[in-house]
């Protein structure tokens, strides 16, 4: 399956479920990341920022889903030349990260 039916099928399953929850949020940022990876990045960004705020209101702002989703948000803001917000989501999502995980962990190495 493509990028572009695995963001057809999750858009229309968060439509369909509606709602808030800690899966629907999972899947919006999944959702985001395809379309980064496919060049959308208008798109990934309006999900992603939803995602944050929604991932932020149900487990705070120190939870590693949250810095996950700020490490694809910043990526997204820099492809559209936001570059300051960019590096501030960045390096709040790289310091959640090392709180919660040990350096080697890879994608705490990379940040």
């Amino acid at each position: 399956m493509g990028m572009a039916r695995a963001g057809q099928l999750g858009g229309k399953t968060l439509q369909r479920h509606g709602g808030t929850s800690a899966d629907s949020e999972a899947l919006r940022r999944m959702l985001g990341e395809c379309l980064l990876r496919a060049g959308r990045d208008k798109e990934a960004l309006e999900l992603l920022r939803l995602a944050e705020v929604n991932q932020r209101a149900l487990a705070g702002a120190e939870h590693p889903s949250v810095a996950t989703t700020q490490v694809l948000l910043a990526e997204a803001l820099a492809r559209r030349g936001q570059q300051a917000e960019a590096v501030n989501l960045w390096q709040q999502a790289r310091d959640v990260l090392a709180r919660h995980y040990p350096p080697q962990q890879p994608f705490v190495a990379a940040s």
